[in-house]
């Protein structure tokens, strides 16, 4: 063996045990927020403006859990809103403001992450919860821009965390992400997926524009048991 291919191993060696470290660090504020007892998989919803689905209503209609965003006029959860639906559901946290931020990189994915975490704090989530950026509203893959795509996550895990981020979108780019241990979390859209469904997704956002409750909705599946859920 030579120097060349001993600096090789010794690189992946630092690499795995930089990841195990993160996987050990994920697993430890994971044990507050998540119930194994859950039965898999689990029907949820995203949504944005009013009118919202009762909450009362939501468990009889077998959701159990609602991803709701941070910013936004009139589509931020409130404090108050978030108290309602912990009484009934689990929540996750979406982060978007132009959905086009991602495009912008490394600075851009610092600047959107120390925003997204001030906004959860006001919150009070129990845990360390993650947040779902969806600064990639967008075909990144089919645009060429996966690997800027890639850069923001890198830039908001570096301001917040590995195991605070997750990244929304399609397949290609959640695969490119998920290959090179990018962010703990990711939710897959059904768009720019041509079909195809990432086992590194925890969520899988399965139908779109749907009334529920009399409420428009998109329909998600939680196919693991941490997949970022917390209440206040």
């Amino acid at each position: 063996m030579n120097l060349k291919q001993l600096e090789d191993e010794l690189r992946a060696s630092r690499q795995h045990a930089q990841r195990l470290g993160r996987q050990i660090s994920a697993l430890e504020h994971s044990g507050g927020r998540v119930d194994h007892s859950i039965p898999l998989p689990r029907k949820g919803l995203d949504y944005a403006f009013d009118p919202h689905p009762p909450a009362d209503k939501l468990h009889s209609a077998g959701i159990s859990f609602v991803m709701r965003y941070l910013a936004g006029a009139g589509k931020a959860l409130t404090e108050s809103e978030a108290r309602t639906l912990s009484e009934h559901v689990d929540l996750c946290a979406l982060w978007e403001t132009t959905g086009q931020r991602a495009a912008e990189g490394f600075n851009a994915g610092v600047e959107e992450a120390h925003a997204a975490m001030n906004a959860l704090d006001k919150l009070k989530p129990r845990g360390e919860p993650p947040i779902y950026f969806a600064e990639a509203d967008f075909d990144a893959h089919g645009e060429g821009k996966t690997g800027e795509v890639l850069e923001f996550i890198r830039g908001a895990v570096e301001a917040i965390g590995w195991h605070r981020v997750g990244l929304y979108q399609g397949f290609y780019v959640i695969e490119a992400a998920a290959a090179e241990h990018r962010c703990k979390f990711y939710m897959q859209t059904l768009a720019w997926s041509a079909g195809k469904w990432s086992r590194a997704a925890q969520v899988r956002q399965v139908a779109v524009d749907l009334n529920i409750l009399g409420a428009n909705c998109d329909l998600d599946v939680a196919v693991t048991p941490d997949f970022g859920q917390f209440r206040v």
